[in-house]
């Protein structure tokens, strides 16, 4: 399993720039079949199409069972897991553009 401490490598806020970065990284681990953990300790917020971005995307390019599998996200507040849920269900709901 790879870990990715987002603050550490990223900083605190999860913005636009962040977000691609983040995708690329995920979409190459998850194409040579790793599983990852995300730690989302000391992140303050990230952009609703930042999450749409990543996990929205990513979501639908998986198995809904895969995607739950093989990304773990951790220490996440409530309001990020919010932005999270929210990204992946206005994805699927043609909200992606």
């Amino acid at each position: 399993m790879i870990q990715i401490e987002l603050n550490k490598k990223y900083g605190p806020v999860i913005s636009d720039e962040e977000s691609k970065l983040i995708y690329d990284e995920l979409i190459n681990l998850i194409d040579n079949n790793k599983t990852v953990k995300l730690n989302f300790k000391d992140i303050i917020t990230m952009s609703t199409k930042s999450a749409k971005r990543i996990f929205g995307e990513i979501y639908f390019k998986m198995k809904p069972e895969d995607f739950y599998n093989r990304i773990i996200i951790e220490n996440a507040s409530s309001i990020l897991q919010e932005i999270i849920y929210d990204s992946i269900i206005n994805y699927s709901e043609g909200e992606n553009k």
